[in-house]
């Protein structure tokens, strides 16, 4: 799957009575003008008759403004398109003010899963790949949690960190795994540590996944460029006699 079809929203239809979309806002404006008008209208014969009809326009409010599709759980995939694209950009920002072969060559590429037998996807997440992983690396992957929340569902971000129990590359991130919460992976022998971010936000998200793809990059393991060890001698040591007396 290509960026563009992973972050693709598609458009809401069928939403005139959701005032949270363009068409709602403008059903709720023609409701509006219309009331208004027949307010003004009884007004002219009765003002009591003019507040009843003015007060009775406030069930086009109930109907406009609750049931909206903001207030529904996110679709799985496309719900959490914007933050995971927010978060891939920040993710390309930040990679390219860093220095060093550690954060040259990161792919950022989303997956997708279907469920068997299934026809549609149930989950967007974001694969983070060094240029050169330390051994025992098994993958860096982005995604979030929905939590319900006050009026609307909330997405949570979080990073998981895939590694093999014992390796270089958990060995090198002994002091990050402290910070993480672990548990068991897909496969034996498999280990997943997970991130959160201490605010929910996208910055916080890319910064966490980008750290983690610098420390887990071999490159700064290699030895440094123009700089050979010594070579060995190939002049062989005199052989030294017995001592002369004096």
């Amino acid at each position: 799957m290509t960026i563009a079809e992973a972050f693709a929203r598609p458009r809401a239809r069928g939403s005139w009575l959701d005032a949270s979309t363009l068409a709602g806002k403008a059903t709720l404006a023609a409701v509006t003008a219309g009331m208004a008008a027949l307010v003004w209208a009884v007004s002219r014969i009765s003002v009591y008759h003019a507040w009843l009809a003015g007060l009775d326009a406030v069930v086009f409010l109930a109907v406009l403004g609750t049931g909206k599709r903001s207030e529904l759980p996110p679709d799985p995939v496309a719900g959490r398109a914007a933050l995971l694209e927010e978060v891939a950009r920040r993710m390309a920002s930040q990679l390219a003010g860093k220095a060093g072969k550690d954060a040259e060559g990161v792919r950022v590429v989303p997956r997708v899963r279907i469920p068997h037998g299934s026809p549609d996807a149930d989950e967007l997440r974001l694969l983070v790949v060094p240029r050169a992983p330390l051994p025992g690396f098994g993958g860096i992957e982005i995604g979030a949690a929905v939590v319900p929340g006050s009026g609307t569902p909330v997405l949570l971000p979080e990073v998981l960190l895939r590694v093999r129990e014992g390796s270089e590359c958990e060995q090198a991130l002994a002091r990050i795994c402290r910070h993480a919460r672990s548990g068991r992976g897909r496969k034996p022998g498999e280990r997943v540590l997970a991130f959160s971010p201490r605010l929910p936000t996208a910055r916080m998200t890319a910064a966490i996944a980008v750290a983690l793809a610098v420390r887990t990059g071999s490159a700064s393991k290699a030895p440094q460029a123009g700089v050979q060890p010594p070579a060995a001698s190939s002049e062989k040591p005199r052989e030294r006699g017995p001592r002369q007396a004096a």
